[in-house]
């Protein structure tokens, strides 16, 4: 343990000094997401009874909270998997119990924890959530839930929600259909990372699950239209979805790297950098952990157990943090070359 707000493996301390590149997630890294995507889904789940199968009741189904039960289930990474996963969760409920009500429904939320559990012991994500849901259904109910189940309709209520009436066909390429708002949830998103001044001698890059359209609204809201060059940037349009490693493999040859850290948020963000350890053995990413996410410091224990290499209270200390190190090691490296 480095400090209050840095912890980080013994075994990694004598790399730090060596990172030449940084990569970022967005979400929860440098954008809080918790007023915007995270509620996103939580309103997705509701409307996607009300106004789609026409269901009664005015409860919530989902919390901010809660969504972070399916973060640390892992595959999760993209919030319209989430926002499904959750959706299914209360079919098969409705329909084992003979329930077509949302406040009915409502009570089941606290079985949330026990499902996501099961997900993550089947592999987490949708797969992971279908094979614990459906193994209590005969053939026929499976059938009739997946009648319901319209992800079609799930993806565009949300984006709906995210962007708003006014930029939805900008963003997502959609004609709105179910929601009335205007303004979008986008709005409430807050800049975590303060970018003056980030240090000069890091190749910079970003990977995250936002869709392109997502991207230029973060990166106009980040003021990094010119900071971040397209091919240094993996979105969800790019298919290497977290945690595929090719995302890492990309952008390491195109940076040229030795040494990088990926800084995200979540469990599909720490098993990306460690996918990428078994295949590359030359360039090493190291992985950065923010405890931003609704749990905040609550999760440490779950990343260290996960085997994170450098954990932090906030991007920023971060950050710092990896300048003052890099600044030493290349005093210590020139150091070294004068004494040969």
């Amino acid at each position: 343990r480095l400090s209050k707000d840095i912890e980080l493996r013994r075994e990694r301390l004598k790399e730090i000094g060596s990172i030449d590149t940084i990569i970022f997630d967005i979400d929860g890294v440098l954008i809080n997401v918790e007023d915007s995507f995270r509620k996103v889904s939580c309103l997705t789940v509701k409307a996607y009874f009300s106004l789609v199968l026409g269901w009664s009741g005015e409860k919530d189904l989902l919390s901010i909270e809660e969504t972070e039960l399916f973060k640390l289930a892992g595959g999760f990474n993209d919030d319209w998997d989430l926002s499904a996963a959750a959706v299914l969760f209360y079919l098969v409920k409705a329909e084992e119990l003979g329930i077509s009500n949302i406040n009915r429904l409502a009570k089941y939320r606290l079985s949330l924890p026990e499902f996501t559990k099961e997900a993550a012991v089947q592999g987490g994500g949708l797969k992971g959530a279908q094979k614990v849901l459906f193994s209590s259904l005969s053939p026929k109910k499976r059938t009739k839930v997946l009648r319901l189940w319209d992800r079609g309709a799930i993806k565009q209520i949300f984006q709906e929600t995210y962007a708003g009436r006014d930029k939805v066909k900008e963003v997502y390429g959609v004609i709105p259909k179910y929601i009335k708002q205007r303004q979008g949830l986008w709005k409430e998103e807050r800049v975590i990372l303060k970018r003056a001044p980030l240090p000069s001698h890091y190749h910079y890059a970003i990977i995250t699950g936002r869709t392109k359209g997502e991207v230029r609204l973060a990166l106009r809201f980040l003021k990094w239209e010119n900071f971040i060059p397209l091919d240094s940037l993996i979105c969800s349009d790019d298919q290497m979805k977290k945690p595929n490693p090719l995302s890492l493999v990309r952008l390491g040859r195109r940076l040229r790297t030795k040494v990088g850290i990926y800084i995200g948020d979540t469990l599909d963000d720490l098993r990306l950098t460690q996918e990428y350890k078994k295949i590359r053995k030359r360039t090493l990413f190291l992985s950065g952990i923010v405890l931003s996410g609704p749990q905040g410091a609550k999760n440490k224990e779950v990343f260290m157990e996960e085997g994170a290499d450098i954990i932090a209270r906030d991007v920023n200390k971060l950050v710092k943090y990896l300048a003052e190190e890099g600044i030493h090691g290349k005093k210590e490296s020139r150091k070294g070359r004068k004494k040969d």
